[in-house]
């Protein structure tokens, strides 16, 4: 068992775009298992399937000049690493200084934790006893993708391929059909290193679809909990300012509401004397309603009725019309 030397191919703090056509499976031939993502055709000697690594499918790098002739055999890594690349998200970690965790291909420091990047979907996968390089594998059973064929160092046929893949073997002049089920998909593994000291920057690009190496979960790399997350954007100074002052005048005008009925109150009270009771139903009418007897009208809002008086009445002197003494009156009447 060898281990790779350790290869820094530079930072990767901003967001990286892959290609479209980074996504395309190459396929060796029409009926096998298996295929390679970010890939480009040829003819090289130190490969047998006819393509290597597409270098403009790897983030950028500070050395240039590092790429492999083969197909997914592993660069190096990137430090300090901060986002996965669009479309990929962490798959697997480990930290120098903590037994356990993914075996990378390029193994962490002590004070470095090591980040694995895959496409969505996919699992790392490196097996030092028999497997060159660390991988990112999905075994697909039922989707669609589209997919591309070399020949000679150039791209003979592209399509779309969907599993189960129906192919047909011909063998002796015999045709016989069969169709594969599952089809094991391979891409590269980006590798990110970062300390408990790197930091992420106020002009890292988050898009909507880079991810952040850091998990939410506090339980690892907790040295570096305050890069778990995107930054977000708060409130702006005009916002804050506005809602305070809004806050201010609601304030004041609540007051001021409060100290006018006050004012009326008191101004109303004064009006009306010590003393005064103040009614709130209508008015008696004395033709109309009969007043009810109360038992007892002491302790009530109602005041106690003053005692009513009659005034003297003088007799007024009856007077008879003068009439003359003796004098006999006659009635006459005339009948029909």
């Amino acid at each position: 068992m060898t281990t790779a030397s350790r290869t820094n191919l530079g930072p990767l703090t901003t967001t990286f775009r892959p290609p479209s056509s980074c996504s395309l499976v190459g396929r060796d031939c029409a009926t096998c298992d298996y295929g390679y993502q970010a890939q480009t055709c040829s003819d090289n000697s130190a490969n047998t399937i006819g393509m290597q690594d597409n270098a403009n499918c790897w983030p950028p790098r500070s050395n240039l000049d590092v790429a492999t002739p083969a197909a997914l055999v592993g660069w190096g890594f990137y430090s300090p690493g901060l986002i996965c690349p669009t479309g990929y998200q962490t798959a697997c970690r480990a930290t120098g200084s903590v037994d356990g965790g993914f075996g990378f291909m390029f193994s962490p420091a002590p004070s470095e934790t090591a980040i694995g990047c895959c496409p969505t979907g996919y699992t790392c996968r490196f097996d030092r006893s028999y497997e060159v390089a660390q991988t990112c594998v999905s075994i697909a059973t039922a989707s669609s993708f589209p997919t591309l064929q070399c020949s000679s160092g150039f791209i003979v046929t592209t399509g779309s391929a969907t599993v189960p893949i129906s192919v047909t073997i011909v063998d002796s002049g015999s045709a016989l059909t069969t169709s594969i089920t599952a089809l094991t998909l391979e891409a590269p593994l980006f590798q990110l290193m970062v300390q408990a000291t790197d930091r992420i920057t106020t002009n890292t690009d988050f898009s909507s679809s880079a991810t952040s190496i850091f998990p939410t979960s506090s339980s690892s790399l907790s040295a570096t909990s305050s890069l778990t997350h995107a930054p977000t954007t708060g409130l702006s100074k005009g916002a804050v300012a506005g809602i305070a002052i809004g806050s201010v005048v609601g304030g004041l005008a609540l007051l001021g509401g409060l100290a006018y009925l006050f004012y009326r109150r008191y101004n109303k009270h004064k009006k009306l004397g010590p003393g005064a009771v103040q009614y709130t139903q209508a008015p008696m009418d004395p033709h109309t309603d009969k007043p009810e007897l109360m038992a007892d009208m002491s302790g009530t809002k109602y005041p106690t009725p003053a005692p009513m008086y009659e005034a003297p009445v003088t007799p007024a002197p009856t007077a008879e019309l003068p009439s003359p003494p003796d004098q006999l009156y006659t009635l006459r009447s005339e009948l029909p």
